[in-house]
């Protein structure tokens, strides 16, 4: 789903943020260093020196994640390359097949290197933005890429947050679920049991995670995959029963005190709906709208990608 919406906007604005290494082409003229030594190719291989020593913190978890980050790095180098006005695209009719992990273990230290290190490495292009004064990019391709900067910028400041955000979604929709007129006995202690649960997972992937070995920890993070794909399941039942309950509520209203029955325009008006309902359909819509548009067969995925409040917290 990355590909069909973050690429082709990235795309557009000529700096694409991560690139898989082992799929992506250069021409090698824009990989070549500058004449002060600096430049692409002298960031890619800077990680392969360091091997520990003389590294600080913030580089030596930059390169974390090897190829990817390296990879992340190099697109910023590029399309800030002195004197140079490089840009990458995205090429929508390329393809390739590639192994992907198949037990948790692997999957957990997939996923710790690639988000430790591309969170570093996108601090790094955020950082060093100057980078792109140097450059040769016309003026209005220089815009653009204050805009999408910006955009970027965003979105590490909303990753840092997700964590916190997630449990704030989760807190609200189940408390709304505790309303008189859904009628649901018991959901109060319901959620005050589901909320422990959260929490225990929650500490308990924090204390997985000052372990160096998911290997080791096969059987507790399978138990946060589930345990968190429950909460979403739950959540994601909430919001729709809070957003049918929403326009039941608008319905009758209209019908005791106008006695008309209920139009799409009064649907606004009501702060559920155009919080969850608006939110919701904006979301599924859009996956489902850009699967079309560029046929792809999201339906497959769909379900996996929606249920990844997983990815937030395990592999924190």
């Amino acid at each position: 789903m990355s590909n069909i919406l973050d690429k082709p906007l990235e795309s557009v604005f000529g700096y694409i943020t991560v690139l898989p290494g082992a799929f992506s082409a250069y021409r090698y003229i824009a990989l070549q260093n500058d004449h002060t030594g600096e430049g692409p190719l002298q960031k890619y291989f800077l990680g392969e020196k360091m091997h520990g020593a003389g590294a600080d913190i913030f580089t030596a978890n930059m390169y974390l994640a090897e190829d990817r980050a390296a990879w992340q790095i190099l697109c910023w180098e590029l399309v800030s390359k002195r004197g140079g006005s490089w840009i990458l695209h995205y090429v929508k009719s390329a393809y390739a097949v590639t192994d992907v992990p198949d037990q948790v273990p692997e999957l957990i230290s997939q996923r710790r290197r690639w988000l430790n290190g591309s969170f570093f490495a996108a601090v790094h292009s955020t950082v060093h933005f100057y980078y792109i004064y140097r450059s040769a990019h016309s003026f209005l391709r220089k815009f653009w890429i204050h805009v999408e900067m910006l955009y970027q910028l965003f979105q590490l400041i909303f990753s840092w947050f997700a964590l916190a955000n997630y449990y704030i979604a989760f807190v609200i929709l189940s408390d709304s679920m505790e309303d008189p007129s859904f009628k649901l006995k018991g959901i109060n202690i319901f959620n005050i049991i589901l909320n422990y649960f959260y929490l225990g997972l929650l500490i308990m992937c924090f204390i997985l995670a000052l372990g160096n070995r998911p290997q080791g920890s096969k059987w507790g993070y399978t138990a946060a995959f589930i345990g968190f794909g429950l909460v979403t399941i739950y959540m994601t039942v909430a919001a729709f029963l809070l957003a049918i309950k929403g326009i039941e509520n608008i319905n009758d209203r209209l019908k005791e005190n106008d006695g008309r029955s209920l139009q799409f325009s009064d649907l606004f008006s009501n702060a559920i709906f155009r919080n969850i309902v608006i939110s919701l359909a904006a979301t599924l819509g859009l996956y489902i709208m850009s699967s079309l548009l560029f046929v792809s067969r999201c339906f497959y995925s769909m379900g996996d990608g929606w249920l990844n409040g997983w990815d937030v917290y395990v592999c924190v």
